[in-house]
């Protein structure tokens, strides 16, 4: 089970979580962006492509992208 998974399967506590401050408010928009990569996967079987649209969809870094995803998938 990878992190991903994980955080889906926490669901509303996830949120509680972070309101807490036990978790960091910044997995929120990392959720958001691996949840793109995935859905983009979907479509566009081109890794490459898909992190390029997904951070100038998200204005962020590439390599940031594939951090993330990396993060979400271990």
């Amino acid at each position: 089970m990878n992190r991903y998974e994980i955080i889906k399967k926490l669901g509303d506590e996830f949120k509680v979580l972070i309101n807490k401050g036990l978790m960091s408010v910044h997995l929120i928009t990392w959720l958001e962006v691996y949840e793109s990569y995935l859905s983009e996967m979907e479509h566009n079987k081109n890794k490459m492509i898909t992190y390029v649209f997904v951070a100038s969809y998200y204005n962020i870094d590439q390599r940031q992208v594939m951090r993330i995803v990396k993060f979400m998938s271990t």
